[in-house]
């Protein structure tokens, strides 16, 4: 019901919206000539009648006359849309025994968005595509009628299943790319975002780094991000995220698992008092990473590497706003004006600032920190007790131990002026056993005589 009144509704405020100017003036010049935009005084004629039928205006204020005639053609459309969509239902019952509600549905709203496109621009535009020379006018509606036909044509047999399929298989996309799997081999000059649908579903298949612990990681992420972006209430994800467990493998039971985790570690996800919409997430997104490009600015001099620590702190699940102020009080004055300047901007609170850094990607946090300050500052600026947990990072196959893929793929990943001959030797004087691969406890030697 409300998808049905808003693209029905939708083209019935639009269809209402032009046809009003030939309520108010009684024909279509009005309209057509731009005369609308021009008129003066527009605050004073709100009073004056809004309507003029058979040459005679009636009394009622044009106030009034705008918001009746959007709401009656809202409604119509809501209604004639309604049954227009059952009339077709019925009749592929009758002449095709089959009626997919959802497929009925989808063509509905398809030819609404067709014609609603095409009413905006060929009709709606008229008066500024008139402004371009000829034969300019003629040339761009065709173009439209063109493209939104292909449109129609590409769009009329898809279904919302597959739909489904490829927005989910997007974000199994965006998963497998922030794992920084070796996926070289399997996509023969390719990257992954060239892939379609069924490929990336495929490669998931096929990885062999893809692990069974990684495809719970992998899906634990897409659960989140999907209810933190309201394209799904936590209660429908069994339901909704069915083919994708499919494809990687995964039982009912682990989703269940996975989301009582994702209850006790995030548990303004399941508060429904709290947004959640993509655009939300769009915003607390942004604001965690101009928030994080101010403070690694201020921190590129600061003569205390510990901040590097605080600062993983506070963009973590550790966060509180507590953490983050303590870090802010290291700032620069100018700094932190431009913080509280930030928080207006976005309106951010503190509920919304706690919840922006809890969804900091820590891999993604590691780099940028590393491109900010350099691999090397990076690394000394790293405390000892969380050098297990870069070192993870770099480990990417959970071998225990780092190999020159592995250390390659991540130094390029922070810093693109280091060449392989400097990788290599620094692989060559970590890897003091010669196995061509380096340990923990390797790793940590190194870290110890960059500290001293």
């Amino acid at each position: 019901p409300q998808q049905q009144m808003l693209y029905y509704g939708y083209v019935g405020i639009t269809i209402g919206y032009f046809f009003y100017y030939y309520l108010y003036a009684g024909a279509w010049d009005y309209y057509l000539s731009g005369a609308w935009a021009h008129e003066e005084n527009q605050l004073a004629n709100l009073l004056k009648p809004g309507f003029y039928f058979l040459d005679q205006a009636v009394d009622i204020p044009k106030i009034l006359a705008v918001p009746i005639t959007l709401g009656l053609f809202t409604f119509g459309a809501i209604g004639i849309g309604s049954a227009l969509e059952n009339m077709y239902k019925a009749y592929h019952h009758r002449y095709h025994q089959w009626s997919d509600p959802l497929i009925i549905r989808h063509r509905m709203f398809t030819l609404c968005t067709f014609f609603i496109f095409n009413f905006f621009f060929i009709f709606g535009g008229h008066n500024f595509i008139q402004l371009l020379p000829s034969p300019l006018p003629t040339v761009f509606r065709v173009l439209m009628a063109v493209f939104s036909s292909l449109w129609l044509y590409r769009t009329w047999r898809r279904s919302p299943s597959r739909y489904q399929r490829e927005s989910l298989a997007n974000r199994l996309r965006n998963q497998l790319k922030k794992l920084h799997l070796d996926c070289a081999k399997f996509l023969e000059g390719r990257t992954i975002d060239d892939l379609s649908a069924d490929e990336v579903y495929v490669l998931a298949k096929v990885l062999p780094d893809f692990s069974q612990e990684k495809r719970l990681q992998t899906y634990k992420a897409m659960l989140r991000d999907a209810i933190d972006e309201g394209y799904v209430n936590p209660a429908d994800t069994l339901e909704s995220f069915k083919q994708m467990r499919q494809e990687l493998g995964i039982s009912d039971g682990d989703h269940d698992t996975i989301l009582t985790e994702l209850g006790q570690q995030y548990p303004e996800l399941f508060d429904p008092r709290k947004p959640h919409n993509r655009e939300n997430s769009l915003r607390l997104e942004s604001y965690r990473e101009t928030l994080l490009e101010i403070i690694l600015h201020s921190g590129k001099t600061h003569p205390d590497r510990n901040w590097v620590a605080d600062l993983m702190k506070a963009f973590s699940e550790e966060t509180s706003n507590e953490v983050l102020e303590d870090l802010l009080k290291n700032l620069s004055p100018e700094d932190r004006n431009l913080v509280q300047e930030l928080r207006q901007e976005y309106s951010i609170t503190k509920d919304d600032e706690a919840d922006a850094l809890k969804h900091t990607d820590s891999y993604e946090l590691w780099k940028t920190i590393a491109e900010s300050i350099g691999f090397v500052e990076h690394i000394i600026s790293v405390e000892e007790k969380e050098l297990y947990r870069v070192f993870q990072y770099i480990d990417t196959d959970r071998s225990g131990y780092i190999s020159l893929d592995e250390l390659q793929t991540y130094i390029r990943s922070i810093d693109t002026d280091i060449n392989d001959v400097q990788i290599e030797n620094m692989m060559k004087t970590a890897d003091t056993s010669g196995d061509d691969l380096i340990s923990y406890e390797e790793f940590q030697a190194v870290f110890k005589s960059l500290k001293s």
